[in-house]
């Protein structure tokens, strides 16, 4: 809000006829080191002399603000809807907007998240075939409390990969 405290000063002295110098040390005296430099002092006395009325800052073209839209937000549901696995960079690329807000959409706007290799909601637990994690009291008490059982196969390397190179050396020692 300072700057156009500032710009009104420098209207009200420009329009009394003072020269940027004047109104320079004038600023200094009242506003000391928060005054505004003798450069943008000389830019808007000169605006104010041609006529400007205004003390906002003209508008300028470029860049949105944010590229969070509700209908950015459309487009990249859509497009996860038709492919569950496209990636976040061809959202980017297929939206026109940064992989950062792509990010910041699927996760804070959506609600989404990436599991199982999918974009889905829930808790997974992924547990071997120990005799304690398949008995019925277990699986009950899972499929209670909403977690969801994937079904594997029994010794798969996939699921510890320790099982299979670390702890027969181990053994050995």
């Amino acid at each position: 809000m300072m700057k156009f405290e500032h710009r009104a000063v420098i209207k009200f002295l420009s329009k009394e006829g003072n020269t940027p110098t004047q109104i320079r040390e004038r600023m200094l005296k009242v506003f000391g080191d928060s005054s505004p430099s003798e450069f943008v002092i000389k830019f808007w006395s000169k605006q104010f002399k041609h006529g400007r009325e205004s003390l906002e800052d003209d508008p300028r073209s470029g860049r949105p603000i944010s590229a969070v839209t509700a209908d950015n937000v459309e487009k990249v549901k859509n497009l996860i809807l038709a492919d569950r696995r496209i990636k976040q960079w061809e959202i980017a690329r297929d939206v026109g907007i940064s992989k950062e807000r792509v990010h910041e959409i699927i996760h804070e706007h959506l609600g989404m998240s990436k599991r199982r290799g999918k974009l889905s909601k829930g808790v997974l637990i992924l547990q071997d075939n120990a005799p304690v994690h398949t008995a019925l009291t277990a699986r009950s008490a899972l499929s209670k409390n909403g977690f969801t059982e994937i079904n594997h196969p029994p010794y798969s390397p996939d699921l510890a990969p320790c099982d299979y190179f670390l702890f027969k050396d181990l053994k050995k020692n």
